[in-house]
């Protein structure tokens, strides 16, 4: 019975610490006791290569190599250490003492896109885009074990079923998940999509409405004040939809004419610009709103979203202009992106330089403006016309 009570007191009794070999580097014991007699339970640790931290620096792993009643040592177990750092120098995964990656210690490539839709407020489409095509392949993957040639594969497959925009904006998507991590988080690892071309795609919207067009449409949604304004709006600042119902009546400046405008593809603002009989609708149209109310609030109070605007303008437009054409018809199909076309495709038929386009557009690259240059008056053919003379 008196044996039984002080093995029934050894369970209470705290660890020993590790004690460090003065004789082998990254080698300690520590006393233990093993069915009621003491023993020595014996370890060494490593800094792992094929596994790192959240800043990608290599983790320190604990190996528990085995006790002295078994035959183990301090000898043995720095053999053992010298084996597994061998092995981990060579390239080889460690798997001599069955080192097994817990889940919590994996970095993830879920948990690299959540850090960027969170800090980059990222919008439901690109979510949606990266929950449908990109999560069910690579979410639960460890980060570092993603490889470009992974990637090519994917895009290549994907490229079979989706249409070369679609596979480009997964492309992009993944790019931009693997830069922000990289950027903000130290992620110590090279972008496996960076090098992966883009596909080449030949479907971007031709269709601006003519100056025609614009009259009818403005005359067709007069009777609807917040639809009508709307389309100003976007007309006049060539704004993204997103942007445009964001806007609030702080965001209006009745004396310069000019628009403050939040660019969420790249979480910044830059300025617009108001025609003066839209600076007076608007001083109009706003009085009574408080300063952080949204300009196009369908319901007083409450943010608008780009679906109920939608609804109310995309029957007018297929009306209008889309008789006759294919849903699928990217390149001639009157949209609400349509706006925005039309505003840069007239600054550029007016003769505006295509850098002041850019700015206007807020285009980050003037390579995604120069598609207007084309429209320009002086798009060469007076120059032509003067050679050789």
């Amino acid at each position: 019975m008196e044996k039984s009570s002080n093995l029934t007191n050894l369970k209470g009794i705290k660890k020993n610490p590790k004690v460090k070999s003065k004789k082998f580097t990254g080698v300690y014991s520590q006393n233990i006791i093993t069915n009621g007699r003491k023993d020595v339970m014996f370890y060494f640790n490593f800094k792992d290569k094929n596994d790192l931290n959240i800043k990608g620096l290599p983790k320190l792993r604990w190996i528990k190599v085995g006790k002295k009643s078994e035959g183990i040592s301090l000898e043995i177990a720095n053999r053992q250490r010298n084996s597994q750092i061998s092995e981990m120098n060579n390239g080889k995964d460690i798997t001599l003492v069955s080192i097994k990656k817990k889940n919590k210690d994996v970095l993830r490539f879920q948990t690299l896109a959540e850090r960027y839709f969170v800090d980059k407020r990222i919008t439901k489409e690109r979510m949606s885009r990266y929950n449908i095509h990109i999560k069910p392949l690579f979410g639960n993957m460890d980060c570092f074990n993603i490889t470009k040639k992974q990637v090519k594969e994917f895009l290549y497959k994907y490229s079979e079923k989706a249409a070369p925009a679609t596979v480009n904006a997964v492309r992009e998507t993944m790019t931009a998940i693997f830069n922000h991590s990289i950027k903000e988080y130290e992620l110590n690892r090279i972008n496996p999509c960076v090098g992966i071309p883009r596909l080449k795609t030949d479907n971007e919207r031709e269709r601006y409405l003519s100056t025609e067009e614009i009259k009818l449409l403005l005359d067709v949604v007069s009777h609807n004040k917040l639809i009508w304004l709307t389309v100003r709006l976007c007309l006049c600042t060539g704004a993204r939809i997103t942007s445009v119902i964001n806007i609030q009546k702080k965001d209006l400046n009745f004396i310069n004419g000019v628009v403050t405008i939040k660019n969420f593809k790249t979480n910044s603002t830059y300025r617009g610009f108001l025609p003066t009989d839209l600076v007076e609708f608007l001083k109009d149209y706003t009085k009574d709103m408080k300063l952080n109310e949204y300009v196009l609030a369908i319901t007083e109070g409450k943010k608008p979203t780009f679906p109920n605007i939608r609804w109310r303008l995309k029957p007018i437009l297929d009306d209008l202009f889309n008789q006759e054409l294919e849903k699928d018809d990217r390149k001639n199909r009157v949209v609400i992106h349509t706006f925005r076309h039309t505003f840069a495709s007239h600054l550029a038929i007016n003769g505006t330089p295509i850098f002041t386009v850019q700015k206007l557009l807020d285009h980050s690259k003037i390579d995604q403006t120069l598609r207007y240059a084309k429209l320009s008056p002086n798009s060469g053919q007076d120059n032509v016309e003067q050679l050789y003379r």
